[in-house]
């Protein structure tokens, strides 16, 4: 998408799958990535909701991401046990 060089509020599919394809094309990290396209799926759900839009996004690009929210255990159940047993030894 050619640059329209002027800011705007009315955000279109068009301006946001620009975006992705912009991010795909960075040295961004995948999370990163994958944060904003989840940013651009909120908006035009909350323009749908609160306007009664009827346009709708669907991204063209997909950044996959693992949860963000819960990192990767490194330790088993058993060994992170051992090490709470040992942070309770040393307190006490």
């Amino acid at each position: 998408m050619e640059a329209e060089n002027r800011y705007t509020e009315k955000i279109t599919p068009t301006h946001a799958d620009a975006w992705m394809e912009e991010l795909s094309e960075t040295d961004h990290s995948q999370s990163y990535n994958h944060c904003c396209q989840k940013t651009v799926q909120t908006l035009f759900k909350w323009k749908r909701y609160e306007f009664d839009s009827a346009v709708e996004w669907g991204p063209k690009l997909s950044f996959g991401s693992r949860s963000l929210h819960s990192p990767r255990d490194f330790l088993t159940r058993d060994e992170r046990e051992r090490v709470w047993e040992a942070a309770l030894e040393q307190m006490g």
